[in-house]
């Protein structure tokens, strides 16, 4: 049975395309919650928007998928899964491989927890 107010999360939503995203999620009538790395700015961005924040640390959810499902515990359950969040790595890659571990986690491990959390029984059927 589909929510009277299905609700978004997006991560990354406090700037950029997030933002945009959440701002065209709220105007098709969702209740939205932008995951942020930082709290402030993350509320700043909701109180513009009229929305919920949560701060996230993807980094922290890729190495333990058990953060993901307490996201969802801190917010309830998540109807529409925007993963956009990512980071902006300036150094060599192939000199400093932290760099790509970095990505790795934010841009594809945290994203697969995140929507390992939201599918229901997705943890059955991957």
């Amino acid at each position: 049975m589909r929510p009277e107010r299905p609700k978004a999360l997006v991560t990354g939503g406090n700037r950029g395309i997030g933002l945009a995203i959440a701002q065209g999620l709220l105007a098709a009538g969702m209740d939205v919650v932008i995951g942020v790395r930082d709290a402030a700015a993350g509320d700043e961005a909701a109180i513009r928007l009229g929305c919920g924040s949560a701060q996230v640390d993807l980094a922290a959810v890729a190495r333990d998928g058990g953060l993901a499902d307490a996201l969802l515990a801190q917010i309830g359950p998540v109807d529409v899964l925007v993963n956009n969040a990512g980071v902006l790595i300036e150094t060599n890659m192939i000199d400093d491989p932290a760099g790509f571990y970095a990505s790795v986690d934010v841009m594809f491990r945290a994203p697969y927890e995140l929507i390992r959390a939201v599918v229901p029984d997705g943890r059955a059927h991957v």
